[in-house]
């Protein structure tokens, strides 16, 4: 009998955009996870994820965001949720005219200098 909790899962380049924070936590015995060549967009409905993937024994290799070389765990999540005593995730937001909310070039430029 197969088992349904595998050691390895395979799922690099399957175009993937988003993965939920309790899609890998079932698989107690996952040793080995790929997520390579996805389009996985680090947005705040990826933070559940990461905080899984910071939680991990599992070794998960290729979590980058989609067309860059930016681990998903270096996305600035804590943009994503109100300042305040009862933190709540912002699940809208109203763009600044001529303002990236999320400015990825401090992610890149952060982290060239620790290699």
């Amino acid at each position: 009998m197969k088992s349904a909790n595998p050691g390895k899962m395979h799922l690099h380049t399957n175009q993937l955009t988003k993965l939920g924070g309790n899609t890998f936590q079932p698989l107690t015995n996952l040793e080995v996870l790929t997520l390579y060549n996805n389009l996985l967009v680090c947005e705040c409905s990826l933070h559940p994820f990461v905080e899984w993937l910071n939680q991990t024994k599992s070794n998960v290799i290729g979590a980058t965001c989609n067309d860059t070389n930016i681990q998903v765990t270096d996305f600035p999540y804590s943009k994503c949720y109100d300042e305040g005593v009862n933190a709540t995730e912002i699940t809208e937001f109203v763009p600044v005219a001529g303002k990236d909310m999320f400015d990825h070039s401090e992610l890149t430029n952060s982290k060239s200098s620790g290699v």
